[in-house]
């Protein structure tokens, strides 16, 4: 009794990650409940995936175990929940609806996008934790030109501030064998100044080369993952697959299914009850001032609105005043 318990629970809580009410899913056939029970079983595993990939991300992004850590729980999160969310709300018609096909299509496809996405998003970290060994050789080699490239264009400006010096000291040498006034002092403080510059230019390239070296390129890996090495494309299309899915799960069991026709149909017996339930304290508020009002309905099918009552048909001339006649006479 108590196992069954614990499995009814169990069954109910992951029945819930779709929507899926368990009462109307444990009388389907078993073909269906397969199809819903692998869907949440495949949104579990893109939970799981989307953890791993934002901690591997983030983990590498701030060099910090427990920042990666609480980052990726963040995000793991808003991810599951938007994708959770997007799953349930998949269209497979609208209640009492026929006429809006098309609409639902589009709603159906923005959403297929989105997942897809998610998808993309979460298999690139992915991509490149596969891929790690053979990236760090071409992040390397990227290092080392970056840093190049960085002292080239320290060392021009160097050379220009050291070309800059001596002119002004030759000008100062100058002034000393004419003995202008000042002129020692200020050559000493040339002199100066462009020694600090030299001592100032190996500190820089050593800086350069040291935080170059020490910094994470975790985009730059991203990007060599997807540019250089097709076979991440590979990796990246499993991955998104296993987030479509839930999508194809869900889109192939037909909407003249028996759950679905279930579901349908005791949603709209629902919706029937609360709309009653309002219509009576909707009177009730006019009634408690003497009047009696009732909810004015603009469609046939209310609350749905679907279908607009019929146009009166006009009558002729010949008939409406054959009409007031006969009114005219009755009275």
């Amino acid at each position: 009794m108590a196992s069954n318990s614990i499995r009814f629970i169990k069954e109910r809580r992951l029945l819930s990650l779709i929507g899926v009410e368990y009462a109307l899913a444990s009388e389907t056939k078993f073909l269906t409940k397969g199809k819903l029970y692998a869907t949440c079983c495949f949104i579990i595993v893109n939970a799981l995936s989307a953890l791993a990939s934002m901690y591997y991300a983030f983990d590498n992004l701030f060099e910090s175990a427990f920042i990666g850590m609480v980052l990726a729980f963040f995000f793991a999160a808003l991810f599951f929940n938007l994708y959770v969310f997007l799953i349930q709300t998949f269209s497979k018609h609208s209640l009492a609806y026929e006429k809006k096909k098309m609409g639902i299509r589009f709603s159906n496809i923005t959403r297929t996008v989105f997942v897809l996405f998610i998808g993309f998003i979460v298999s690139c970290p992915l991509s490149v934790f596969i891929l790690e060994k053979s990236i760090a050789s071409d992040i390397e080699q990227y290092k080392q030109e970056l840093i190049h490239t960085s002292i080239t264009k320290n060392t021009v400006l160097h050379n220009e501030e050291i070309e800059r010096l001596n002119d002004e000291i030759n000008n100062c040498n100058l002034q000393v064998e004419l003995g202008i006034h000042d002129a020692g002092a200020k050559l000493k403080a040339l002199q100066l100044e462009k020694q600090k510059d030299e001592g100032n230019y190996t500190l820089e390239n050593d800086h350069v080369d040291t935080e170059i070296k020490n910094s994470v390129f975790f985009l730059k890996e991203i990007q060599v993952a997807l540019i250089d090495y097709k076979i991440s494309w590979l990796f990246i299309s499993v991955v998104v697959l296993l987030y479509a899915m839930p999508v194809f799960l869900v889109q192939s069991i037909s909407s003249k299914n028996e759950y679905f026709i279930k579901r349908t149909n005791s949603e709209i017996a629902l919706i029937r009850l609360n709309y009653k339930d309002f219509k009576k304290a909707y009177s009730s508020i006019f009634e408690k001032f003497g009047l009696t009002k009732s909810f004015h309905e603009a469609y046939t099918d209310a609350p749905f609105n679907t279908v607009k009552p019929t146009k009166p048909e006009l009558l002729s001339q010949e008939e409406f005043l054959k009409q007031v006649f006969n009114n005219s006479k009755k009275g």
